[in-house]
C-alpha cells in the first residue's frame, strides 16, 4: 500500500549508506557484491508493485464502468465507459493475459476517438471542454503507444511501466472530469420533456 517512490528512495538510502560504510572501511572486494544484491532486490519489488499496482488499476476501472451503467441516462458518459474498457484492455497486455491483444493505438479509431471526431454537435463541438478533450485522449494514445514500445523491449524496467501507467491513469482522470462537464452540457441544452435542443441553441 505504500507508493512505490517511497520505497525506491528508502532502498537507494540504504544502499548509499552500505556503500559509504564499506569506503570507509576500505572493503573494496564487497563493493560490487552489495551492488548487484541490491540490484536483484530492486528488481524484484519492481516487478511485485507492478503486478498489484496493474491489479487495482483494473479493478478500479470496473467500478468506474459499474457506476455509469447504473446511471439511469448515461447520455455522453457512454463514451467515456468505451475508453474504460480500453484502458481495461491496455492493463490486460501490459499484464501478458493469454489472449488479450493490444488495444488500438490510433486515438482516432478507438470506439471513444470515433466518436470524438465524427461529433458534429456545434453546442458540443465548440466549447473549451471539447477541445481539452481531444487534446489529452491524443496525448494519452501517445503514451499508450510509448508504453507498448516500450514493453517490448527484453530489458524493459517495471518501475518505467509503472510510470507510465501513472501518467496514462493521470490523463485519463483529466479526461473523465472534462467529459462529465460536458455530458452536464448536453443535458443542461435539452428540454427535459422533448428532448429537443432549447430555442437558443436551436437557432
Amino acid at each position: 500500500s505504500i507508493p512505490y517512490l517511497f520505497v525506491y528512495s528508502e532502498l537507494i538510502t540504504i544502499i548509499r549508506q552500505m556503500l559509504s560504510s564499506l569506503i570507509n572501511e576500505e572493503n573494496f572486494d564487497d563493493l560490487a557484491l552489495i551492488n548487484n544484491y541490491f540490484s536483484i532486490h530492486e528488481k524484484c519489488i519492481e516487478t511485485l508493485f507492478l503486478t498489484s499496482y496493474l491489479d487495482q488499476l483494473r479493478k478500479m476501472y470496473l467500478l468506474r464502468i459499474s457506476h455509469i451503467s447504473r446511471l439511469f441516462e448515461k447520455k455522453l458518459m457512454i463514451h467515456y465507459e468505451n475508453h474504460l474498457k480500453w484502458l481495461i484492455k491496455l492493463v490486460d497486455f501490459i499484464q501478458n493475459i493469454e489472449g488479450k491483444g493490444c488495444p488500438e493505438l490510433r486515438h482516432t479509431h478507438c470506439q471513444f476517438g470515433k466518436w470524438l471526431h465524427e461529433t458534429t454537435f456545434t453546442y458540443l463541438v465548440s466549447t473549451s471542454h471539447f477541445k481539452s478533450i481531444e487534446n489529452l485522449h491524443a496525448n494519452l494514445h501517445n503514451l499508450a503507444a510509448n508504453l507498448v514500445h516500450y514493453a517490448a523491449k527484453p530489458n524493459a524496467r517495471s518501475s518505467t511501466l509503472i510510470h507510465f501507467m501513472q501518467r496514462i491513469d493521470y490523463t485519463s482522470l483529466e479526461m473523465g472530469n472534462e467529459i462529465a462537464i460536458l455530458n452536464e452540457i448536453e443535458v443542461s441544452s435539452k428540454d427535459p420533456l422533448t428532448k429537443l435542443l432549447f430555442r437558443r441553441l436551436l437557432n
